[in-house]
Protein backbone atom coordinates (compact mmCIF):
# COMPACT_ATOMS: atom_id res chain seq x y z
CA UNK A 1 0.00 0.00 0.00
CA UNK A 2 1.53 3.32 -0.97
CA UNK A 3 1.44 6.53 1.03
CA UNK A 4 -0.87 8.20 -1.52
CA UNK A 5 -3.58 5.78 -0.46
CA UNK A 6 -3.66 7.29 3.06
CA UNK A 7 -3.70 10.86 1.74
CA UNK A 8 -6.60 10.02 -0.57
CA UNK A 9 -8.34 8.21 2.29
CA UNK A 10 -8.22 11.34 4.47
CA UNK A 11 -9.44 13.49 1.59
CA UNK A 12 -12.44 11.21 1.10
CA UNK A 13 -13.26 10.76 4.79
CA UNK A 14 -12.94 14.39 5.87
CA UNK A 15 -13.58 16.22 2.58
CA UNK A 16 -10.21 17.95 2.87
CA UNK A 17 -7.88 19.42 0.30
CA UNK A 18 -4.56 18.27 1.73
CA UNK A 19 -1.09 19.26 0.66
CA UNK A 20 1.31 16.41 -0.01
CA UNK A 21 3.00 15.21 3.19
CA UNK A 22 6.36 16.82 3.92
CA UNK A 23 8.13 13.53 4.58
CA UNK A 24 11.69 14.79 4.13
CA UNK A 25 11.01 17.75 6.42
CA UNK A 26 9.56 15.50 9.12
CA UNK A 27 12.48 13.08 8.86
CA UNK A 28 14.99 15.91 9.15
CA UNK A 29 13.13 17.62 12.00
CA UNK A 30 12.30 14.55 14.09
CA UNK A 31 15.28 12.37 13.21
CA UNK A 32 13.60 9.68 11.09
CA UNK A 33 13.81 6.31 12.86
CA UNK A 34 17.33 6.92 14.17
CA UNK A 35 16.37 8.60 17.43
CA UNK A 36 18.99 8.62 20.15
CA UNK A 37 17.47 9.14 23.58
CA UNK A 38 16.65 7.31 26.78
CA UNK A 39 13.29 6.51 28.32
CA UNK A 40 11.14 6.84 25.19
CA UNK A 41 7.76 5.15 25.48
CA UNK A 42 5.54 4.37 22.51
CA UNK A 43 2.08 3.78 23.89
CA UNK A 44 -0.04 1.78 21.46
CA UNK A 45 -2.69 -0.62 22.58
CA UNK A 46 -4.62 -3.28 20.74
CA UNK A 47 -7.75 -1.10 20.94
CA UNK A 48 -6.00 1.88 19.34
CA UNK A 49 -7.19 2.24 15.72
CA UNK A 50 -4.02 4.23 14.87
CA UNK A 51 -1.62 1.68 16.36
CA UNK A 52 -0.18 0.81 12.95
CA UNK A 53 0.71 4.45 12.27
CA UNK A 54 3.18 4.42 15.14
CA UNK A 55 6.30 2.44 15.90
CA UNK A 56 5.24 -0.95 17.21
CA UNK A 57 8.59 -2.72 17.46
CA UNK A 58 12.11 -1.48 17.98
CA UNK A 59 15.25 -3.49 17.48
CA UNK A 60 18.08 -3.19 19.94
CA UNK A 61 20.99 -1.48 18.15
CA UNK A 62 23.44 -3.40 20.37
CA UNK A 63 21.89 -6.74 19.51
CA UNK A 64 21.34 -7.68 23.16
Amino acid sequence: MNRDWWTNYCKRMFSLNLAPPAIEYAHNYYGDTKMTADNIYFVNSVEDPWQYAGMRFLSDPNGT
